[in-house]
């Protein structure tokens, strides 16, 4: 194409180039990295969604464990000691199979947060501190000793408020998010020349940022106490690296 400039009434052909190539190349290599970390969003949104699901059953578990024991001494078919060290065996036990079904990132920070749950004895000693600012050895009334055993039974069925309500926003954070992001590829499908190819290549893509995030992240859990930091970190590489690679290789 050519356009002409006037100056100083002489006329001045230039050429002006049309879809350069590298500006096109550019411009595929620029939307590839966004649509990638769009993918890997999503499959870091999944995991939180999950992880929710988890802990909701968790909470509903001890609650459920808690209430059966306290319900059993009122009954007089068990003391408040018998309880609480039934209570706060099975809460640990309920703590360990939840974790088990939490994915990476939610594990990393629930493991910083907590390590392990209290054993009986710890839980004797910060209720004992907590009611009579007193070690539990120290005491010898049984009224005592049972308010402290009741209380462990009590807290046995209690989850952490603020992490539940954190993971409760996060959750539905993360569902906008999602229904945002499959608004986007509905909308690449449907402009698409090809909306078979489109669709396997934004259901691949999705997939691969999913499971590349869950691989990254299981990674990052091997570097022990830093594995809040390297789970997200592993997470979003490896979610990114899969997801870019088959848009690259699916050209």
């Amino acid at each position: 194409m050519e356009h002409t400039i006037h100056q100083q009434n002489l006329i001045m052909p230039i050429k002006v180039k049309d879809n350069d190539p590298k500006d096109q190349e550019y411009k595929k290599e620029f939307e590839s990295t966004i649509r990638s970390i769009q993918y890997v969003a999503d499959g870091i949104m999944l995991q939180g969604i999950h992880d929710n699901k988890v802990r909701t059953e968790y909470r509903n578990e001890i609650k459920k464990m808690s209430d059966g024991f306290r319900n059993e001494v009122l009954a007089g078919k068990m003391t408040w000691q018998e309880a609480a060290k039934q209570a706060s065996n099975t809460r640990n036990e309920l703590l360990k199979l939840s974790r088990n079904k939490t994915w990476p990132i939610g594990l990393s920070i629930a493991k910083k947060l907590k390590s392990n749950g209290l054993e009986f004895a710890d839980l004797q000693n910060k209720y004992a501190n907590e009611l009579y600012n007193s070690n539990s050895n120290s005491l010898k009334s049984q009224v005592k000793m049972d308010a402290i055993h009741a209380k462990i039974v009590i807290k046995a069925g209690v989850s952490n408020s603020a992490v539940d309500s954190r993971l409760l926003v996060f959750s539905k954070c993360a569902r906008g998010f999602i229904a945002f992001s499959l608004a986007i590829s509905a909308y690449n499908i449907w402009t698409a020349e090809n909306k078979v190819n489109a669709t396997l290549k934004e259901g691949s893509m999705m997939a691969a940022g999913f499971a590349g995030s869950m691989a990254g992240g299981a990674a990052g859990l091997t570097c022990g106490p830093a594995a809040v930091v390297c789970v997200p970190v592993g997470a979003f590489i490896g979610g990114f690296m899969a997801a870019f690679g088959v848009d690259y290789f699916w050209k």
